[in-house]
């Protein structure tokens, strides 16, 4: 009897663990950039991170110089995508560097750690003078009170709602305005909020002059989203997250974060956003 209950005890404990990783599923994706404006240009570099639950952004390659360069989403799955990662880089001009960025991971030239915090949304790993920076994109809605030209380049994000109104049968939209500057390379993206999670996947993130006719910008599918280009003249800018009108069933619903980066100006909501 006494061992029974012992494998009884031991089969709970076993499912109560597996649901407290299963249930961090929702907790959404962590977007991974990289930039290198200090190395040589035409420098070579190997790169590949590996973190919690045999995560592995797998091997890349990148020529100097590059700059918010997305190459991987740590994204849910059993287990936590949180904690700590190891990155490991190689120049690979030459043979012998272009075998050691094809061998294990202990024959890699240089190396580093670093902690992804539950409050992630993403992580620039930035060149800096001897090695990189881990530069943090943290889930922190700006005030509405912040200044256009604020210098520091850090991303602009918005948390709001789409499709929380159970009672429409149209597609949900939310639009949001900022100024920017012909010249300009700007990146969007439209992720999931992890700490509410939503049902269903499909969203488009739209990008146009205010007031012009032609030249929408399009991303659509299964969120996360991101869109990327330099804008081509200096205005106010429209940035609108609707749902996907082509699978009805599949139309994302919950809260969601727009990332604007670099932080050139605020993301202004429109009346039609949800807070």
């Amino acid at each position: 009897m006494y061992l029974t209950r012992s494998f009884i005890s031991l089969v709970l404990a076993s499912f109560f663990m597996i649901f407290l990783s299963v249930k961090d599923v929702r907790a959404g994706d962590v977007q991974f950039f990289i930039t290198d404006n200090f190395s040589t240009p035409g420098q070579r570099i190997c790169w590949i991170c590996t973190g919690p639950f045999l995560r592995s952004t797998g091997l890349h390659y990148f020529t100097a110089p590059f700059t918010a360069k997305y190459f991987y989403s740590a994204q849910d799955g059993i287990g936590s995508q949180y904690g700590e990662w190891s990155c490991y880089y190689n120049y690979a001009n030459d043979a012998g560097g272009e075998l050691r960025c094809l061998g294990p991971r202990a024959g890699f030239t240089y190396g580093f750690t670093f902690n992804l915090p539950s409050n992630a949304m993403g992580v620039e790993f930035v060149q800096a003078a001897p090695g990189y920076d881990a530069k943090l994109i943290q889930r922190v809605a700006p005030t509405r009170t912040q200044s256009a030209e604020a210098t520091a380049p850090a991303p602009v994000a918005y948390t709001a709602s789409l499709g929380d109104d159970a009672k429409e049968d149209k597609p949900d939209r939310d639009t949001f305005t900022f100024d920017a500057v012909e010249g300009d390379d700007i990146v969007l993206s439209l992720t999931g909020d992890p700490a509410k999670g939503h049902i269903g996947s499909l969203a488009r993130l739209k990008l146009r002059r205010l007031g012009a006719g032609s030249g929408e910008e399009l991303a659509e599918g299964s969120v996360p989203l991101r869109l990327k280009t330099t804008i081509s003249e200096t205005g106010t800018y429209e940035a609108v997250v609707e749902q996907d009108d082509k699978q009805k069933d599949d139309w994302f619903r919950g809260d969601y974060f727009l990332v604007l980066r670099p932080g050139i100006a605020d993301l202004i909501p429109a009346e039609d956003v949800e807070q």
